[in-house]
């Protein structure tokens, strides 16, 4: 046998075959015979390369020619066969920034049996766009309107052919201090240094001066190929060297002293004081923001609300309290208690000595790669843990807990310093603001990223899909034997939707049930993908399907209970108007023990969650994507 599937290497349940060659063996590129000689020839080929990209060629070469043998002799000429596809050396991965080709013709066959082709692309070719996921079959989810805002998304599945990759993925520069930044640090820009503006004229829009953009404070959202960042400024980009910028990580606070991440402050003791400066550039007032009236805080973050369009673009700072929660404050309105204590570098093995910045991946406590995404859990030694945290952010009670029960968390950010942010309520509350930094030797991996499952119809399942419980309770019982659990609270879910979390070390579902925190883990043969939903009159609409609402007005608001997304004055703009359905899920931190499903939609460049009961399939077409306003790549 020339080759054997292992398993390991694995990506998801794709077997990786491993050949071993000892030397480079080059097919003719002329037509030949399909008889035993040139099978021969090329199975030598396959077994003498020590090339991997060439014998995957010639073992596609040795497929289609054995299958032409079995229908009798026949001429394969080399023009005609369409061999797979060399992997790229810089193929787009998550995040990386590239722009769509600008050969509309070209990018119309390149799309073929990869997302698609729709006038709307047209409106984004040349433009920028940041990936937002890979998916198996190399195929690539872009969105156009990364540098714009964080709430609307303009996103187009496209062959990973039909883009450009812009990006310098994973690099970091020295600004003008000397200091380190990477994406996503806050930024001032220097007076007097030259600006590059993207070319804007073919939005026909008029770009603001250069002077207009100076001494304020944008967001590091790539590194293009020749090093230079783009950052977002006041909802515009600039274009600038990493020398002529200078990072942000100190602010001046309301008594005019400077504060940096670490160090203790007192929030403005009333209400009304607060309430007024808390403008929408600083976070707006919130029922979060009252909670913080007069508390001693810890700043765990300076930023800028980079999306926000004003002629003076503003610091922000993110403060913590004892029990981890986090808000985003205007700096004028606290004032220093307390500077960080500067904890200096233990000799113990145990306790690693913090690392600089240099673009590769945290490791857990085992040594296993770590990513934005991975699940993680504390390890078990309580006093190996607060050895480990000494000198970061700590709040005893929670963490211990955390740690007796092993309860798990996503990591949801890779820190400068080699520590990583994690959530350690996301299974327990809705509070996506929560991101505390932890030592990853602290932490092990309770995760397998990446992964995917087939359901009990042989459906490809991934992280975030939308699946359904067995209804039947004998046969899911029978699937669940060794993997997971039974007990009867499990009964009024049969059926029911839920969402996939993670995929455990086993590769079993884990999802949230009902009552929030509450962790269950599933034979992925114990669901069924929920691709499917049944809407108004009892038709089953897909995601992709075209449908309108259905009910009027007052029935649509009845529909809208807080499981489908609750009822907002905006969701009456959807009415008479055809949507496309985007994704179908169920809102999993509902407190309830009969889950249901939800579909989101997309109109004007916003998404809605709805209430399936409240639409109806359509046969007309969506509507066309609105007046694009993105960024020209340079």
């Amino acid at each position: 046998m020339l080759f054997n599937a292992t398993d390991t290497p694995f990506h998801g349940n794709k077997h990786v075959l491993t050949p071993s060659f000892s030397h480079l063996y080059t097919i003719s590129k002329k037509p030949f015979e399909c008889n035993n000689d040139s099978l021969m020839d090329l199975q030598f080929a396959v077994a003498t390369t020590n090339n991997g990209q060439d014998a995957g060629q010639i073992l596609y070469l040795l497929t289609v020619a054995k299958t032409v043998m079995r229908r009798g002799p026949t001429k394969l000429v080399d023009s005609g066969i369409h061999m797979p596809p060399l992997p790229r050396s810089r193929a787009p991965k998550v995040g990386s920034v590239v722009s769509l080709l600008q050969d509309r013709g070209k990018v119309k066959r390149l799309q073929t049996d990869h997302g698609g082709w729709t006038d709307d692309m047209e409106e984004v070719m040349g433009r920028c766009g940041i990936v937002t996921s890979v998916e198996p079959d190399r195929d690539i989810i872009v969105n156009f309107l990364f540098m714009e805002s964080e709430q609307r998304k303009l996103q187009f599945t496209l062959n990973p052919d039909a883009v450009e990759l812009k990006s310098k993925d994973g690099f970091s520069a020295v600004d003008k201090n000397g200091k380190l930044i990477k994406v996503g640090d806050t930024v001032a820009i220097d007076a007097g240094d030259p600006i590059t503006r993207p070319r804007q004229a073919a939005q026909g829009r008029a770009g603001r001066s250069e002077q207009s953009v100076q001494l304020k404070y944008g967001r590091v959202m790539y590194f293009d190929l020749s090093g230079k960042a783009w950052l977002t400024v006041a909802g515009s980009s600039v274009s600038l060297a990493p020398s002529t910028i200078k990072l942000v990580d100190s602010v001046v606070c309301g008594d005019g002293q400077i504060v940096q991440v670490g160090d203790q402050v007192q929030i403005t003791p009333t209400s009304s004081g607060l309430e007024s400066l808390q403008t929408s550039q600083f976070g707006g007032w919130t029922n979060r923001t009252a909670k913080f009236v007069g508390k001693i805080v810890t700043i765990a973050a300076i930023g800028c609300n980079c999306f926000h369009k004003t002629d003076r673009p503003q610091c922000i700072i993110q403060v913590s309290d004892d029990k981890a929660l986090l808000c985003w404050i205007n700096p004028n309105a606290v004032k220093l208690q307390l500077k960080a204590r500067l904890v200096p570098v233990s000799k113990s093995p145990e306790e690693p000595k913090s690392r600089p910045f240099d673009g590769s991946p945290p490791v857990d406590s085992n040594g296993e790669v770590l990513q934005i995404g991975s699940v993680v859990s504390f390890i078990r030694n309580e006093s190996t843990v607060r050895h480990l945290q000494a000198g970061r952010h700590w709040a005893d009670e929670n963490i211990m807990d955390l740690v007796a029960k092993q309860f798990p968390f996503p990591v949801v950010s890779i820190r400068s310093d080699g520590d990583v942010g994690v959530d350690t309520c996301a299974f327990i509350n809705d509070d996506p603001e929560l991101d505390m930094a932890v030592n990853p030797k602290a932490i092990t991996l309770v995760s397998r990223d990446n992964f995917e499952a087939l359901d009990n119809e042989g459906k490809v399942i991934r992280k975030g899909d939308t699946v359904t419980l067995l209804k039947d309770e004998g046969e899911f019982r029978l699937r669940q034997i060794g993997r997971g659990r039974w007990i009867d609270k499990l009964r009024t879910f049969l059926g029911r939707p839920i969402v996939v979390q993670y995929f455990n070390r086993e590769g079993d579902i884990v999802a949230v049930l009902g009552e929030l925190g509450q962790l269950e883990s599933f034979n992925p043969k114990a669901t069924v993908k929920t691709d499917k939903v049944v809407c108004h009159g009892n038709v089953e609409v897909a995601v992709g399907g075209v449908v309108r609402i259905a009910v009027s007005m007052a029935e649509f608001q009845a529909l809208q209970t807080a499981e489908f997304g609750g009822w907002s004055s905006s969701l009456r703009g959807l009415a008479n108007h055809p949507l496309t359905v985007q994704k179908i899920s169920c809102k999993w931190k509902i407190t309830t023990r009969s889950p249901a499903c939800v579909i989101q939609v997309h109109h004007d460049y916003e998404y809605f969650w709805i209430n399936p009961l409240a639409v109806s399939v359509s046969d007309g077409k969506a509507s066309g994507t609105p007046e694009f306003s993105g960024i020209v790549c340079a």
